[in-house]
């Protein structure tokens, strides 16, 4: 049926009096071409990069190209065109039946995976696709998760499945299966967690991390001894002990926060010691404050102090926002993604101050060089969240772009393209002229995928970003394609060309 859906749409393209590039028209051209590339696998994984832009302008006149490539034979195409279906339909969830047509189970774990994580199956799906007599057991484990975490897997068919899956072969499948069990209240599944071993242990210590990661993602709280277990014994691998660590401290079990401060000061790695800080502070509110007594005390490491009074200030509930910005001040790469986490973490109210901070102090310090990149790509995700969540964001985000320098400018409007907030193409009004071209392409670019109606000097702007003549990078320049073959009133033939080849 898709098949026949899909010829039938090129076939009503082909015929539209719309469906004619324009003659000698190299930007419609180059526009095809990128779009194309989307939907050729390439070995670096442009096609990934390419499609997440395409679905990020969330078209629904791009669905004839998302359709199309659930009918590719590579199975990440096909995985890209049914999220994007999801995406754009009216309910924002996946179509069932593209997800059932799958017939290889990988394909359907990445799938489902990718759905739960974009909230694109609802609980409803989810309990539909457990009663699916060919689905295999390692994707219904993976949506068992989400059933249990939400405390709705609760038939006795989905527990059965369970316990059944404790007897898989897959080693993985059968320690999520003890692990979920555990957390429905089955204490003698820790026997099955507990007795994990292999022939190989580096698949033994995969399968532990899996554990543990799947146990913090759900809040899975009743692996807490056995996380305590994993943290404390020896010749543990130190990945797996680690991950141990923060479970056990993130769900509470006895003696937790002794063995952080034994290991902090069992160490005399000063990097392990800063990790370590930085793994409590995140913490904090789970921690009693005299816990970063150890912190405050050692003299040998100044940032390692100021991360524990940090932490006991969050840890008293007091607060933390001041000490937090001139974190930003070590110029840590953990320490500076911990103060993007945490302001994003806050109520927006809270956590502005910390994320205007980050903004503005992306190129400043003493070593304005030292990950650019990583301040930079803060600044993206700063921007963002300011954008779509703070009451005064026009005003916020209107001085920023004002104050900042050149670069930290471009990051800002890459946070203003990628948000969802309500008329990000408004923040910009007040502002008429750019630090670099770049940020001028990118202004451009955001008012074009918000509608803002063109005149031709601008359109003529449009088409540059899109032959690469602005010196954007390939994911905006297929954005800007689409939005320019739109414009253009091209985009029809654009897409018969496209699913054509």
């Amino acid at each position: 049926m898709i098949v026949l859906a899909v010829g039938m749409a090129l076939a009503a393209l082909v015929a539209s009096p719309r469906g004619v590039l324009a003659q000698q028209d190299e930007t419609a051209e180059s526009a095809v071409w990128l779009l194309k590339k989307g939907t050729l696998v390439h070995s670096n994984g442009l096609h990934n990069i390419l499609l997440r832009a395409l679905r990020q302008l969330n078209d629904p006149d791009l669905e004839p190209l998302f359709s199309g490539l659930v009918e590719k034979r590579h199975p990440v195409l096909k995985i890209h065109g049914i999220l994007a279906l999801g995406e754009i339909s009216k309910d924002k969830v996946l179509d069932l039946k593209l997800v059932a047509d799958l017939k290889d189970a990988g394909t359907q774990a990445q799938l489902v995976s990718s759905a739960i994580e974009g909230d694109l199956l609802n609980d409803k799906q989810c309990k539909e696709m457990m009663t699916w007599p060919g689905l295999e057991t390692p994707v219904k484990i993976i949506i068992a998760a989400k059933l249990v975490a939400e405390k709705k897997l609760d038939t006795p068919e989905e527990k059965k499945l369970l316990t059944d899956a404790m007897s898989a072969e897959n080693g993985a499948v059968r320690a999520m299966a003890a692990l979920m069990k555990l957390q429905l209240g089955d204490a003698s599944a820790m026997a099955s967690l507990e007795k994990l071993n292999s022939d190989d242990q580096r698949e033994v210590d995969n399968i532990r991390i899996m554990v543990l990661q799947s146990a913090m993602r759900y809040d899975f709280d009743s692996l807490a001894p056995l996380a305590m277990k994993w943290a404390t014994e020896p010749n543990v691998d130190p990945a797996v002990s680690f991950l141990a660590l923060r479970a056990a401290i993130k769900f509470g079990a006895p003696r937790a926060a002794e063995a952080w401060t034994q290991r902090y000061d069992s160490t005399d790695s000063l990097a392990e010691r800063v990790r370590l800080a930085v793994l409590v502070l995140d913490l904090a509110e789970k921690l009693d404050p005299s816990t970063f007594d150890v912190l405050i005390k050692d003299d040998k490491l100044p940032t390692v102090q100021h991360v524990g009074e940090v932490g006991k200030l969050i840890a008293s509930g007091k607060d933390a926002t001041q000490p937090t910005i001139r974190l930003l001040e070590e110029n840590n790469l953990l320490l500076t993604k911990w103060v993007f986490t945490y302001g994003k973490g806050l109520s927006i109210d809270k956590g502005e101050p910390i994320l205007v901070a980050l903004i503005r102090n992306a190129e400043g310090g003493s070593n304005p060089d030292r990950f650019r990149g990583e301040r930079l790509e803060n600044v993206v995700l700063a921007a963002e969240q300011i954008a779509e969540q703070a009451p005064d964001a026009k005003k916020i985000i209107g001085d920023l772009i004002n104050e900042v320098p050149q670069l930290s400018q471009e990051a800002i409007l890459m946070g203003l393209i990628r948000s969802e907030a309500k008329d990000p193409q408004t923040f910009i009004d007040g502002v008429t002229e750019w630090k670099g071209d770049t940020a001028d392409a990118l202004a451009l670019l955001l008012r074009a995928k918000h509608g803002v109606a063109f005149d031709q000097a601008q359109i003529d702007k449009l088409a540059l970003i899109v032959r690469g003549g602005a010196g954007l990078q390939e994911p905006l320049r297929v954005q800007a394609a689409w939005i320019y073959l739109k414009k253009t009133k091209q985009e029809r033939f654009a897409l018969a060309n496209v699913l054509g080849q």
